[in-house]
């Protein structure tokens, strides 16, 4: 059995009812919860959320989901993904060969084929955990502290001088899915220790919104990968010039 669990918490800090806020012309969590559905991967969608009013406004449009009314104790901001999940787990009593994905809720650019790959390579390497990432920027090598105003030279790495292809390549959490088994997240209270796979995303098919600007950036790629559909539809195979 394949799981799919999306939190869905009322208060959110930088952005107003931010997992229910109207991206173009529908709430914002309706993206991920419909690409679920598409996907055809899962036994029961889990809409995990505290308010009362968001299971309200969610279940008028996807009425065969599943809707858990999150405790008290873990609807704060002090609570982690982990223990909401323990939660939503122990309550429903799932057996151990159930498979889940926590996916979160503003993730309008998830795609079918994501959850597709994602879903097929954690299951065919047997991981404890799998999740999204894409390569950073930005490099540990590259970055540097201040104290006083002034650089703390303690905190300069040696390779900071290098140039940029020359140093090492990182990568960061995408904050998209995290694929996981039953006994991993109950047993671990680090989720990134064990056997962890990653499965790396183009900046197009993702954008981790924290604040406003993040959700204009978020309007500009969706209207980016829409076109781009549009226009392969079409028949061309790259995109027209002006």
């Amino acid at each position: 059995m394949n799981i799919a669990i999306i939190p869905a918490r009322k208060n959110s800090k930088r952005i107003k009812n931010k997992n229910i806020k109207k991206f173009f012309s529908k709430p914002i969590i309706y993206y991920p919860i419909e690409k679920c559905i598409g996907s055809k991967i899962f036994d029961q969608i889990i809409i995990s959320s505290d308010s009362n009013e968001y299971i309200k406004l969610i279940k008028k449009k996807f009425i065969n989901c599943l809707f858990h009314k999150r405790t008290k104790k873990n609807s704060n901001h002090m609570s982690t993904t982990r223990d909401f999940l323990n939660e939503i787990i122990n309550y429903y009593k799932f057996n151990d060969q159930t498979k889940f994905c926590c996916i979160y809720p503003c993730n309008p650019l998830l795609s079918k084929n994501t959850l597709t790959k994602t879903y097929n390579k954690f299951r065919k390497n047997k991981y404890d955990l799998l999740f999204t990432i894409s390569k950073s920027s930005i490099g540990k090598e590259a970055l540097f502290s201040l104290k006083k105003g002034l650089i703390d030279q303690n905190s300069i790495s040696a390779e900071n001088s290098l140039n940029s292809q020359y140093q090492k390549k990182y990568f960061r959490d995408c904050g998209q899915l995290y694929w996981f088994n039953k006994t991993h997240i109950i047993k671990e209270k680090n989720l990134f220790k064990g056997k962890i796979g990653t499965h790396i995303l183009k900046e197009n098919e993702y954008h981790d919104i924290d604040n406003d600007i993040d959700w204009e950036i978020a309007k500009l790629k969706f209207k980016i990968v829409l076109y781009r559909k549009i226009v392969f539809s079409c028949g061309f195979q790259t995109m027209p010039k002006n």
